[in-house]
């Protein structure tokens, strides 16, 4: 059985299994699972929700594109102050992990009710898409903030770091095939059966939603926090992000790459479907 050791670094200690301990294929699995559950539910999300909310919900493309807008603005300035949560976070089941317990549900039901169409008007509906959407924001950051932490948390040996990682980035690209390719038939085929495109379109959904929280689920039950850090005492503040932004130079550069990378992926993600709906005049591809 691997011996705990104490590292001690300023303030903060660190409590940590031994370098030789190898992580199970199974904890490996369970943790990438949850890196597929991510993109079978949010990059659905991302790539599909504009599209529904012009061409199903009946939101315009100006008040839909400016909706996506300001939810991002309020996402980057919602991001380190969950941060700031899970950082002060101490439970019985770690730091991070009960993060992923408690927001599976919540992150499925919210997908689905983004692709749910109430029948309000013009302004009950963009309302109703403001709300769903930010929530699920929020509930996905209090998803994916300790789930990208938590490798740090499983273990600090190096070669388990870079195993656990490729596992990971293996089952989010099979994440990403299956929405690119299993969502748009299947809401078409629901919606052909049912004549009803906005239902084909919340089943989908409901699917990726019910796979992705039970992969979730599995992914916080085969997991085990074995690196524990006692809270130092040096108290830092949502707002020392800022302070950082000021001085350090090299973070603003990775910060503006990293907003124009994203950014690029995630046009290049929502106008794809419009694409070959418009231009290959296939919208029988993704209705």
């Amino acid at each position: 059985m691997a011996q705990a050791k104490k590292v001690e670094f300023g303030n903060s200690e660190e409590i940590q299994t031994s370098s030789n301990t190898k992580i199970s294929k199974m904890e490996k699995v369970g943790y990438a699972s949850g890196d597929l559950a991510c993109n079978l539910i949010y990059a659905t999300v991302s790539t599909y929700l504009l599209f529904f909310y012009t061409d199903v919900f009946g939101i315009s493309a100006a008040a839909a594109g400016t909706m996506f807008l300001v939810v991002r603005i309020f996402d980057a300035i919602n991001d380190p102050i969950i941060g700031s949560i899970v950082d002060r976070t101490n439970t019985r089941y770690g730091r991070f992990r009960p993060y992923l317990l408690y927001s599976a549900v919540p992150f499925a039901i919210l997908a689905i009710l983004c692709f749910t169409t109430p029948d309000f008007d013009q302004w009950g509906k963009l309302v109703y898409a403001y709300v769903t959407y930010t929530l699920l924001t929020v509930v996905y950051t209090f998803i994916n903030v300790p789930y990208g932490a938590l490798t740090s948390a499983i273990t600090r040996d190096n070669d388990e770091v870079v195993s656990l990682t490729s596992v990971r980035m293996i089952f989010a690209n099979i994440g990403g095939l299956i929405v690119s390719f299993f969502v748009p038939f299947l809401s078409s085929y629901i919606g052909d059966m049912t004549n009803d495109s906005a239902l084909g379109w919340q089943i989908t959904m409901g699917i990726m939603g019910v796979v992705g929280t039970i992969l979730i689920l599995f992914t916080f039950k085969s997991t085990k926090e074995r690196v524990k850090v006692v809270e130092s005492s040096v108290k830092i503040k949502p707002t020392d992000i800022f302070e950082q932004l000021r001085v350090n130079r090299p973070l603003v550069v990775l910060s503006i790459f990293f907003i124009i990378i994203f950014g690029v992926n995630s046009i290049i993600n929502s106008v794809g479907i419009y694409y070959v709906t418009y231009n290959m005049e296939s919208p029988d591809l993704v209705k």
